[in-house]
């Protein structure tokens, strides 16, 4: 090799290469997933391919909506996914939080569900007013989750999970605003805070606005040139709009640690197990 050559191979490592005493860089990974459990063909199977994903990706937490359990199958649809996890790595554990909210005619009963790889504590459930009701469920109530996550890299996590009423109905701005307060309520401690789940609000729509300015929706953030990609693109009763979030609080003390995204889908194509995409982010963060 020439020297001329030699030098400029030399001078583009330089450059590919971190700055030296920069801060290491840290990883957050959320998933989230409207199962739409027992919904498809074989729904035990897509319960344990969703659970292969999860073991695939191994996000540090997951956001469920729409788990079943019980009714006509007779099954545990968190328990199943689970199940798919080991398939694929026995040692790979995961905490649980869930509640249900809704119990439909065949007997099945509806939940929202948290997975954390971190421990879990300070479990809390805050229902949400639920006047409009789901032609299927009987005795609907929507409803948050909320757990404190530890032991992920970037710190301690206040998780909330939710799966608020959307479109016209009159619920919307008022679960929105109790939302809001009970992420106010609980995320007090210094932690980062991440709320995720199927809001049944298109990204054209302000509504999500109503939770806060300080809120970042992570796939907008990393995608401005897909922003309206549709996470339910499928044909159903309503326009495919994108309705699956993961935000994120980006307080103050959260841009001092000078957070980067980066959002992708997953379950597409030959992949799908729902009539929703799943939405992965991966939260970059400096080091504590």
């Amino acid at each position: 090799m020439t020297a001329p050559r030699a030098l400029l191979l030399l001078g583009l490592l330089l450059a590919a290469a971190p700055p030296a005493g920069a801060a290491p860089r840290q990883r957050l990974r959320v998933l989230h997933l409207n199962t739409h459990s027992f919904q498809e063909p074989d729904p035990v199977e897509k319960l344990h391919r969703i659970g292969r994903k999860i073991a695939e990706l191994k996000p540090d937490l997951v956001s469920l909506c729409e788990v079943m359990k019980g009714g006509r199958l007779s099954c545990d649809a968190t328990r199943e996914i689970l199940a798919g996890v080991r398939q694929v790595d026995p040692s790979l554990q995961y905490h649980i939080h869930e509640k249900g909210f809704g119990t439909w005619g065949s007997g099945e009963r509806m939940h929202n569900c948290m997975l954390s790889r971190g421990r879990l504590s300070d479990y809390d459930v805050a229902p949400l007013t639920t006047t409009t009701q789901w032609p299927a469920p009987s005795g609907e109530r929507r409803n948050a989750l909320y757990a404190r996550s530890e032991g992920a890299a970037v710190g301690p996590v206040h998780f909330f999970v939710t799966h608020p009423w959307g479109f016209d109905s009159r619920d919307t701005p008022v679960q929105l605003d109790e939302l809001r307060g009970f992420i106010a309520r609980k995320a007090t401690a210094a932690a980062l805070t991440v709320i995720a789940g199927d809001f049944n609000q298109p990204s054209t729509s302000p509504a999500l606005r109503r939770l806060g300015g300080e809120l970042v929706d992570t796939w907008a953030r990393a995608n401005p040139g897909a922003l309206h990609k549709p996470t339910t693109p499928w044909d159903r009763a309503f326009t495919p709009a994108r309705l699956d979030y993961i935000l994120v609080k980006e307080d103050a003390a959260l841009r001092a640690r000078h957070p980067e995204y980066r959002s992708f889908n997953v379950f597409e194509g030959a992949e799908r197990v729902s009539d929703h995409l799943g939405v992965v982010t991966d939260l970059w963060l400096d080091a504590r």
